[in-house]
């Protein structure tokens, strides 16, 4: 959380001190393929058997976009999404109440599809829909405690050439759970190659551009998921919920090697803020089991495509 707090202050400090320039351009990922490791970390039990576990896990991450329909001011998109996460601990727990030993066995599954609509309305004003419906799970099977359902529209205006806001709501429904909330966007251009982009409550970082072929990417977020298991802890209802919340800190390296094709590095800081075991549509106050996870690291490599930049002149 400190970080966070830090990093919106620096950021907040280098808008004061910025003279007026255009907003930074770049196409957006429409196919990436990634493989994510943490670092070994300490996980406590709070429960009354205090067990302690180093644990390691890799997450696998699949995203296959088909822009449908292409043309001047307006885009509509589909993506598939597929992450598949699995567990290894350095010694496997001996109570059987212990999740680890259940991870230990099982992959957690987060497939779905993405939907995307973008309309520019004029040269200012644009129109930004997106949709989710998505499996986090360990079976195929999908109800009520298994599926998410997202929908999120926001309303962007470019204030001037250096400044974009936006507002918007967020309805999603994860796991028996339903949130719903507002969202700001803003965008501000620091100079020729630094801009600020943040959507509020979710994001803020700090873009810096080399060249129109090498990014950096700084940024800071809060991070929360939730998937469905089966059988997992013995003396316990088949269908539970495991869920994480996280506050993440990241740099980011992108690199061109063509023009659709581009490599990315990644280095985050994570602290963890809960991660729970709970009945199905219960929210993170009220777990049947809690781990306290010490602070970690870890290190994700991708391959992305993104739109020619021939085409995308025709939508942007």
């Amino acid at each position: 959380m400190k970080l966070l707090t830090c990093f919106a202050l620096w950021c907040l400090c280098a808008v004061a001190l910025q003279a007026q320039v255009d907003l930074l351009e770049y196409r957006p990922k429409v196919i990436e393929i990634g493989y994510r490791g943490f670092s070994n970390y300490q996980s406590t039990s709070m429960n009354a058997n205090g067990e302690n576990e180093f644990i390691s896990d890799q997450l696998l991450t699949v995203r296959l976009g088909i822009p449908i329909v292409l043309r001047e001011k307006s885009l509509f998109g589909v993506q598939l999404k597929y992450y598949r996460q699995s567990y290894n601990t350095a010694f496997i727990p001996q109570s059987d109440e212990n999740i680890y030993r259940y991870l230990n066995q099982e992959r957690l599954i987060n497939t779905g599809l993405n939907f995307l609509y973008q309309r520019n309305l004029s040269d200012t004003k644009k129109l930004v829909l997106l949709g989710v419906t998505e499996l986090a799970s360990d079976t195929r099977y999908l109800n009520r405690y298994s599926g998410r359902y997202y929908v999120a529209g926001s309303y962007n205006t470019k204030k001037r050439e250096d400044l974009e806001l936006g507002y918007g709501l967020v309805v999603n429904y994860a796991l028996g759970v339903l949130n719903i909330y507002p969202t700001f966007t803003y965008n501000r251009a620091l100079s020729a190659k630094a801009m600020i982009e943040a959507t509020l409550p979710s994001f803020i970082s700090l873009r810096y551009h080399v060249s129109d072929k090498s990014y950096f990417i700084a940024k800071a977020m809060y991070d929360n998921w939730r998937y469905n298991v089966t059988d997992a802890i013995d003396q316990q209802q088949s269908q539970l919920t495991l869920q994480r919340a996280d506050f993440l800190f990241n740099v980011t390296y992108e690199q061109e090697v063509y023009d659709w094709l581009w490599l990315a590095t990644e280095v985050s800081y994570v602290n963890n803020v809960a991660y729970i075991v709970s009945l199905p549509g219960e929210r993170l106050n009220n777990p049947l089991q809690e781990y306290k996870l010490k602070d970690a690291a870890y290190l994700k490599f991708s391959v992305f495509i993104v739109p020619p930049e021939k085409l995308w002149k025709k939508v942007k």
